[in-house]
């Protein structure tokens, strides 16, 4: 059910401009919520707000606020028990969220292969995952943040990973290579590229779905005497509002992903020759390192056209030049590390080390 009377919009805007009134509604919530016994303060704040505004209104907007409550364990301990809101450790648990959901929907998209209707089938898992998980992980993102702290910075996704990765799936839905295969094999590289995004994705200040985003739930409010509007938001809008743009959101240019082309062979056929066909990798491949690999050659490319273009200015200084450098060591180094990490994750631990042989040192560390 939802409110889009003036009490609701009323209390919408009393809490939007009230930093204390919003912290003070939270605190009392909260407490509730983990059974504790509210004082007569509390009480009397509580009573008043419920007379003020309405206590169904009240109510639509806890279950908007607790929207996340009772789908992490983390989380459900802390608010039962009363303890510490750790910031980090919910992080840390969304985070988490968000790299399983991609490896569960990866899983799926393996076992479509070489089933019949396999293309039409992925292409309902991209959908599936687009408008039925991704709204829900970002109701939960909100949810969070609201609860952590009423009014703050990036919250328990401060680098946009959700939000690239909403992208990410937008930009492959209708792709024409759709196969079970490309599925798996961009489902494996956006985990790969959400966990290895460059710094300007990662400093970047984010909008939507912040504590302090008022219009995450519903659209934009009118609080003209008389009249309001305030229509609940539809989750295909949540996901657009999460998606790039080039006016401002979440994301910029550089945290994008680019989609990636399965490898190709060749094969010989009688009738037509030599024909490039689908290689498609194997669940455990090395696809993740793949688009890691790819990522460091788009951002060092993007690195040499600043370059380029920069030079042909008359502003542009020797000392310029030394700057992009360390920028590009910069870029290489944090990605190659990532590869390594997760070159290491897919042997086991165990590490080729380059030439060797089989009469030459051991070709593996320990």
């Amino acid at each position: 059910m939802s409110f889009y009377g003036p009490n609701y919009l009323k209390l919408r805007k009393m809490l939007e401009e009230g930093y204390e009134s919003k912290t003070a509604l939270h605190g009392i919530l909260k407490k509730q919520r983990a059974g504790e016994e509210l004082t007569d303060t509390e009480s009397g704040q509580l009573r008043m707000v419920y007379d003020m505004f309405g206590y169904d209104e009240v109510q639509y907007y806890e279950r908007q606020l607790f929207h996340a409550k009772g789908k992490y364990p983390e989380l459900d301990d802390m608010l039962s028990g009363g303890k510490y809101l750790d910031d980090d450790v919910l992080t840390s648990m969304f985070d988490k969220k968000i790299t399983s959901l991609i490896d569960d929907f990866a899983a799926r998209a393996d076992d479509l292969k070489g089933k019949e209707n396999a293309i039409d089938e992925a292409m309902v898992l991209v959908d599936e995952f687009l408008e039925y998980d991704i709204p829900e992980l970002l109701k939960d993102r909100k949810s969070l943040n609201d609860i952590i702290r009423p009014l703050n910075d990036n919250g328990v996704d401060p680098q946009g990973k959700l939000d690239v990765l909403t992208d990410a799936l937008g930009q492959i839905q209708y792709s024409d290579n759709m196969s079970p295969e490309y599925l798996a094999h961009n489902l494996r590289g956006m985990k790969a590229h959400v966990n290895t995004l460059p710094q300007a994705q990662k400093v970047h200040k984010k909008k939507s779905g912040t504590a302090d985003d008022t219009e995450f739930w519903d659209e934009e409010i009118s609080y003209e005497e008389g009249r309001y509007t305030a229509p609940e938001k539809k989750d295909r809008d949540m996901v657009s509002d999460a998606g790039y743009s080039q006016f401002g959101g979440n994301i910029v240019k550089e945290g994008r992903y680019t989609p990636v082309d399965l490898p190709v062979d060749t094969t010989y056929t009688t009738s037509e020759g030599f024909m490039p066909v689908a290689n498609p990798r194997q669940q455990g491949d090395f696809s993740e390192i793949d688009a890691a690999g790819q990522k460091l050659k788009e951002q060092l490319g993007d690195v040499e056209a600043k370059r380029s273009t920069s030079t042909r200015t008359r502003s542009f200084y020797p000392e310029d030049h030394t700057g992009l450098d360390k920028k590009a060591d910069s870029i290489t180094a944090e990605i190659e590390a990532e590869i390594a990490r997760l070159k290491k994750k897919k042997t086991g631990g165990i590490i080729k080390k380059a030439g060797g042989g089989f009469m030459g040192r051991p070709l593996y560390d320990d």
